[in-house]
């Protein structure tokens, strides 16, 4: 895994005076060297309906960065960070595709060129499959993360998990874990690979697996790199 390729999507907060500069969401990763990230749809709908101002939808929020006169602030969109390449900036996006039934999105992240090639992982074909043994790796905050005056949030810790995928549908797979909140998101590779099977959506408690795949134990539930092939080729063919 190029772990240079994992991604944070987070807050700027310069308009904030003495508070962090940079507030995590949730995890990513660059599929693209010309700067195109995948992430959770849920991660980006629920930044816009808490920092979007009076954007809280996502589809006005986007149209309203276009029209003539009206600039962003910088807290009011989301930004990417690479936290372990070496790269001295934080990457406003332009631009989301997303799909609210795969919670999947899509971003193009701006910068004319700057720093490119960014370093990427490309997505796998064909997808994982059961049995095959996995490694994840994504950023969050634990409870004990401390906050700034302004209740935000003041850097993250990194998971680093081998698992084995139990469960499979036509887009989804599942490992037995239940991870941290702020790792939707994050990517899944086979052990030893360093390219893309799927990314982290969501989490279920025992219950929630129990009554949905007929497993007693937590899992997480991974979006396969086949639906987002898909996606980020749309967004190749748009930009």
């Amino acid at each position: 895994m190029d772990t240079k390729a994992l991604v944070i999507v987070g807050r700027r907060n310069p308009e904030l005076p003495s508070s962090s500069s940079f507030s995590p969401f949730a995890s990513g990763v660059c599929v693209d060297p010309s700067g195109i990230i995948v992430t959770c749809c849920h991660v980006i709908e629920d930044f816009i309906s808490t920092w979007g101002g009076p954007f809280s939808d996502l589809d006005r929020f986007w149209n309203k960065i276009g029209e003539p006169g009206y600039t962003l602030e910088e807290h009011e969109q989301p930004y990417v960070f690479f936290p372990t390449a070496d790269l001295p900036w934080y990457f406003p996006t332009v631009k989301f595709r997303i799909d609210r039934d795969e919670d999947v999105a899509v971003g193009i992240l701006a910068g004319d060129g700057k720093h490119r090639p960014l370093p990427f992982m490309a997505l796998l074909d064909p997808v994982g499959k059961t049995s095959q043994k996995v490694r994840f790796m994504g950023h969050h905050q634990p409870p004990n993360t401390p906050s700034d005056k302004y209740g935000l949030p003041i850097g993250w810790t990194v998971s680093d998990i081998q698992s084995t995928i139990i469960a499979e549908e036509e887009k989804y797979f599942y490992i037995p874990h239940e991870v941290p909140n702020g790792m939707s998101g994050a990517p899944i590779c086979a052990v030893g690979s360093n390219s893309v099977l799927g990314i982290i959506i969501e989490s279920w408690s025992p219950d929630e697996s129990r009554k949905r795949l007929g497993l007693d134990i937590a899992v997480t539930k991974a979006v396969k790199s086949i639906v987002l092939s898909k996606h980020l080729e749309a967004v190749k063919n748009t930009a």
